[in-house]
């Protein structure tokens, strides 16, 4: 989603800002898979199990925990890519902006040829996100 850094408050930098906006995409995921937790909860304890309530639930809670971790991967156009940026080394910036610059098309054929790379790594955290969000319905 296009950003106009200039319109952010004053009183933060353009890079914190921009960090700040790419966290909240994943951030509401994690927030959506909350709240699917607390239905899954309430579809446990009022004994709705099975239904397609509970179905859904649990489609919405996976899916949110995998989109929120796989927005967190730093290449650009996804959200981890501008909260890194904020969070660079200026020693390390020249080699940074080589990297962004060559982002989509690395993210690309992370995805198109080697999916393994990625999905071991997300699946690895989006588990143990998914573990403590359904904790969450169990309680």
């Amino acid at each position: 989603m296009p950003v106009n850094p200039a319109r952010f408050n004053r009183k933060w930098s353009m890079s914190f800002g921009m960090a700040l906006t790419a966290a909240a995409g994943p951030l509401s995921n994690l927030i959506l898979a909350v709240l699917c937790s607390v239905g899954l909860g309430l579809v446990f304890r009022y004994g709705f199990h099975g239904g397609a309530a509970q179905n859904l639930l649990t489609r919405g809670l996976v899916m949110n925990v995998a989109l929120a971790v796989f927005n967190m991967v730093p290449l650009p156009p996804l959200d981890g890519s501008r909260i890194a940026d904020h969070f660079m080394p200026r020693g390390l910036r020249p080699g940074w902006e080589s990297v962004m610059r060559y982002g989509p098309i690395i993210l690309f054929g992370l995805i198109a040829f080697g999916g393994l790379v990625l999905s071991r790594p997300i699946n690895a955290v989006s588990s143990v996100l998914y573990g403590w969000v359904l904790a969450i319905a169990t309680a």
